[in-house]
């Protein structure tokens, strides 16, 4: 059986930008920009329907707010990295150093 409720049919624009969307939500980076690229050079805000405008922008605040969790989490990360090649190379240096005041105390004795 059907559904008697009418679909609303999706100006070109919502679709691109649902693709975004669901890019967005795979981590698809990449395809979220070339997506919004696209529908700036396809479409004129000024000759849509504030109707579709609105659902626009309530996509792309999703999508916004994704981009920041990700950028957060990604700028962690590298703050960690940061963080253990730090101490890397300060074991690194005690390390040669140890060895070098060893073979001076060899070389001594």
């Amino acid at each position: 059986m059907q559904s008697m409720t009418p679909r609303v049919s999706q100006h070109p624009i919502e679709l691109l930008t649902q693709e975004a969307l669901d890019s967005s939500e795979s981590g698809h980076w990449d395809d979220v920009a070339l997506l919004y690229q696209r529908r700036a050079q396809e479409f004129a805000f000024n000759e849509l329907p504030v109707s579709v405008v609105k659902r626009l922008i309530a996509i792309d605040l999703v999508i916004q707010e994704r981009a920041k969790i990700v950028q957060a989490a990604t700028q962690q990360r590298l703050d960690d990295m940061q963080e253990q090649g730090r101490k890397l190379r300060q074991r690194k240096h005690k390390l040669t150093y140890a060895n070098s005041a060893g073979t001076r105390f060899v070389r001594s004795a």
